[in-house]
């Protein structure tokens, strides 16, 4: 599986992970966007704070039908107007509602403008706390001052640090919380969670060895709601060696083209020369010898008038052996034979107990190189008689 690129920014520089397929991390740092690690893909974190996420109930299946109702359906919860917003839709969650992720327009076309400037095939701008992963747990993250907050009932949010207390108010006696932290919790934070213990809420604190962003990072799944939708929606950037592959399939097919094009183009010269030869002969030999009509076979009649006719008794002589020789096979019986010395065929009168028995002896003698043409055939006292024409085919 291809490598990816996670990242997102900080003041001056960009903070970024590279994974490998397995989720192996590969190297990470702080750096300008010259000096990140390339990878195949790449996932651009945004601040969770700049993103609300809540859901809507829309009865519709449609995509275009629920895009059109959503800012509607959420406009109570939303500060500012809907025409100033960016609606993301994801999946529908237990209930059957609409996940959905509202940015500021403005913002949103910030970060396109950005991503138009990475050097990476950007495939998602996810939300930093749509990245939690914590399925069905009540969870926190503590990254860097700011509190990543997922609540089973409440969806995604992200708060100052400051603000612990605020957003686990609709937690009740009895429920717990996961809370990590890439080092010891700051004095605030542990009195929020005093309180928090005070009020019959279980915390459980860890400290983890990543970071917060690497432990973010490692949440993503790939059902997240991504924001590059609607007018923001990217082209993949092909990988250089599937270019490469695509470029040999098109060269390979447009030489299979050009092949079938010689190919025809050869053909129909050839039929355009072979009629103009046929015609050009025929003209000789009506030029030639004005007062014959009704040629037909050009060769065999300029060989007459040149004298160079075949021996008509060796040709009837072979016609007959290599015709009577199938008889005996087919089931027939000759009771005439016709030679004609101008046209060099073999008429055979036969008599057979069915017409198929001639059919099975005219194909037998074309097998064996003879042209052999069916003529009359006739039903005559439980007999069938009929005629075979039969001529050398060379």
């Amino acid at each position: 599986m291809a490598d990816t690129l996670f990242l997102r920014k900080s003041t001056d520089t960009f903070e970024w992970l590279r994974f490998n397929g397995q989720g192996q991390l590969l190297s990470q740092g702080n750096s300008p966007l010259e000096e990140i690690d390339n990878a195949e893909f790449a996932v651009y974190v945004v601040p969770g704070s700049d993103i609300l996420s809540t859901s809507a109930v829309v009865p519709s299946r449609q995509y275009r039908q629920i895009l059109q109702a959503v800012p509607y359906v959420v406009e109570e919860k939303l500060a500012v107007d809907v025409e100033d917003c960016f609606f993301a839709l994801g999946d529908r969650d237990d209930q059957g509602e609409v996940l959905v992720a509202v940015v500021d327009l403005a913002l949103m076309r910030q970060w396109s403008s950005e991503i138009e400037m990475f050097p990476f095939n950007v495939i998602a701008v996810i939300a930093e706390h749509s990245l939690i992963n914590a399925e069905k747990a009540n969870a926190a993250l503590l990254d860097q001052g700011q509190l990543h907050f997922h609540l089973q009932k409440e969806g995604p949010v992200s708060l100052p640090e400051s603000e612990l207390s605020l957003a686990a108010a609709s937690l009740e006696e009895g429920e717990s919380i996961s809370l990590w932290s890439d080092g010891p919790l700051p004095v605030s934070v542990e009195i929020q969670v005093r309180e928090l213990e005070a009020a019959g809420i279980t915390v459980e604190c860890s400290e983890t060895l990543e970071t917060s962003f690497e432990r973010l990072c490692r949440g993503y799944s790939g059902s997240e709601i991504n924001l590059l939708q609607g007018e923001f929606k990217r082209q993949e950037k092909s990988s250089p060696s599937h270019n490469i592959w695509r470029s040999v399939a098109t060269l390979a097919l447009v030489g299979v083209c050009l092949h079938l094009l010689s190919m025809i183009g050869q053909g129909w010269y050839l039929h355009s020369k072979a009629a103009d030869f046929e015609a050009e002969t025929f003209a000789i030999y009506k030029a030639t010898f004005p007062s014959d009509r009704n040629v037909r076979d050009v060769r065999r009649r300029w060989n007459s008038h040149l004298g160079k006719k075949k021996d008509t008794k060796g040709e009837f002589i072979s016609l007959l052996s290599r015709s009577t020789r199938q008889l005996e096979q087919s089931r027939l019986t000759v009771t005439n034979i016709n030679f004609n010395e101008s046209r060099g065929d073999l008429v055979l009168q036969v008599l057979g107990k069915q017409s198929e028995d001639l059919v099975e002896y005219s194909q037998t003698l074309t097998v064996k190189g003879l042209e052999a043409e069916i003529g009359t055939i006739t039903q005559d006292d439980g007999a069938v008689r009929g005629s075979v024409r039969v001529r050398d085919s060379s």
